[in-house]
This record gives C-alpha cells, sequence and structure tokens, in this order.
C-alpha cells in the first residue's frame, strides 16, 4: 500500500559515491613587494650615507685641545684620523650600492610599461625611469671618485 497521493515522500537515498564539488583555485602566492624592497634599499643606502660622513666628521676632526697645545702630535691621531676617514668611506660605499640597487629594482619590477595605460601615466612612468637612471649613474660616478680617492690615498703612501 502505498501512500496517499498528495502526501510528502521521503527523498530516494543518496547514492553510493558522489564527486566533490569543483575546487577554488589555490590562492596565488604573495608577490613579492618590490616597491617597498626598493624604498628600504633607498633608506639603507641614505641611513649609511648619513653615518659614514658623521664618522668621517667625528674621526678626522682634530679634539679642542690639538688647536691650543701640541698634545696631538705624538698620540696617533693621524692614525686614528686615517681608520675613521676608511670606516666612513666603507659605509658610503655601500650605502652608495644601497641606494643603486633601489634604484635598479624600481625601474626593473616596479616601473614596467603597462598595456592600455594613458598617456600622463606613460609620461610619468618614463619620467620617473629617466630618474631612477640618473640615480644609478650618480652612484656609479660617485663610486668612482671614492675609488680614485682611495688609490690616490694608497699610491701616495707607498703602498
Amino acid at each position: 500500500m502505498g501512500a496517499p497521493p498528495g502526501a510528502m515522500q521521503a527523498p530516494p537515498p543518496p547514492p553510493m559515491w558522489m564527486p566533490m564539488p569543483p575546487q577554488a583555485a589555490p590562492a596565488a602566492a604573495h608577490p613579492i613587494p618590490w616597491g617597498m624592497l626598493s624604498l628600504l634599499a633607498r633608506f639603507l643606502g641614505f641611513v649609511l650615507l648619513f653615518l659614514g660622513t658623521v664618522f668621517v666628521i667625528l674621526g678626522v676632526e682634530p679634539s679642542g685641545n690639538c688647536y691650543t697645545s701640541t698634545a696631538c702630535a705624538n698620540t696617533g691621531w693621524v692614525a686614528g684620523a686615517a681608520n675613521w676617514l676608511i670606516a666612513g668611506k666603507l659605509m658610503w660605499a655601500i650605502g652608495l650600492f644601497f641606494l643603486g640597487a633601489g634604484a635598479g629594482m624600481k625601474i626593473h619590477w616596479k616601473l614596467g610599461w603597462t598595456e592600455g595605460a594613458k598617456p600622463e601615466d606613460l609620461r610619468f612612468m618614463g619620467t620617473e625611469r629617466i630618474a631612477n637612471y640618473l640615480v644609478i649613474i650618480v652612484c656609479i660616478i660617485l663610486l668612482f671618485f671614492l675609488l680614485t680617492s682611495v688609490t690616490l690615498v694608497t699610491s701616495a703612501a707607498g703602498l
């Protein structure tokens, strides 16, 4: 005997195997934040340039008592000043490297030409690319002068 017509019937039992619903695509890996890395490299570069300059100023400038007496003549102040100068130049070289590397990262990974961009956006990106190329060129020129001054000092000293 069955159920009267119009009465609710139980749904059929589920099959033994049911296919899984389609999986969502895996989440994309987080892209490398090249803009932030470029900014961090430039920041470190400027900090090292500043510290290198402070080291040179602190080490090369004689103390106040050297102006009023001959006390500094036998203290090895010249050797200490040369060590501070070397430390400052080393910090300058590392700082210039970070400035150049930050500009290069920005040019290579951040300032790519995009299709469908407006002309003013392309002009801005072109100008920013030129500015970053100039930063790299200035860093290379300053590194050259830094290296030239080091070689002049060592050749004058007979090393």
